[in-house]
């Protein structure tokens, strides 16, 4: 399902209390922004965090799991910013180890700057249960809301099944706009 944050009518103390509330249960953890490519440094862990989106809920589909490489995180970032979009990311790292933990990437088409689209947000298995996938969204609004004030709308896709991710969502102000069927046969 396709949902749309309707930025202009976001409750933005509602946004500021759920990030307040993800705060504290996330006492464990840090955020860190990074617009544009990831820092080389960086990379190698973000592959980790990113295959952590395998783990969403696909419905009864039986699909195989992305696999992710250092080369397809940079090809993503090279395919964005060829298609002159800024990439926004919020990653959610643990304090004791320096471990990354979850992320948030939102990017915003530069020649429709009111347009955002939400690419990913995961957290990884072992972290999972300190509201880190409300941190990193709700970090991200507020971030968005300084960086790129123009955004009237943020679009987002789940699954129907995925009651974590809907349950923000709503939350924050989402609407359904679409639903695309996915069918599959077995041969």
């Amino acid at each position: 399902m396709n949902r749309r944050q309707d930025i202009a009518g976001l409750d933005w103390s509602l946004v500021e209390a759920l990030y307040d509330d993800a705060v504290r249960a996330s006492s464990a953890y840090e955020l860190i922004r990074i617009t544009g490519r990831l820092p080389e440094e960086m990379l190698a862990d973000m592959v980790a965090v990113t295959e952590s989106i395998n783990d969403a809920p696909r419905d009864e589909l039986d699909i195989e799991d992305d696999e992710y490489s250092p080369e397809r995180l940079r090809a993503y970032e090279e395919a964005q910013l060829g298609r002159e979009r800024s990439i926004y990311r919020v990653i959610a790292r643990e304090r004791a180890t320096g471990v990354l933990a979850g992320h948030s990437t939102v990017t915003v088409e530069q020649e429709r700057p009111h347009i955002a689209e939400q690419a990913d947000t995961a957290v990884s298995r072992d972290h999972r249960g300190h509201r880190l996938g409300a941190l990193v969204k709700t970090g991200m609004l507020l971030w968005l809301r300084e960086a790129e004030p123009a955004i009237t709308q943020l679009d987002t896709w789940n699954a129907e099944s995925n009651s974590h991710m809907i349950a923000i969502n709503e939350q924050l102000n989402y609407h359904i706009v679409a639903r695309a069927l996915d069918f599959q046969k077995s041969l």
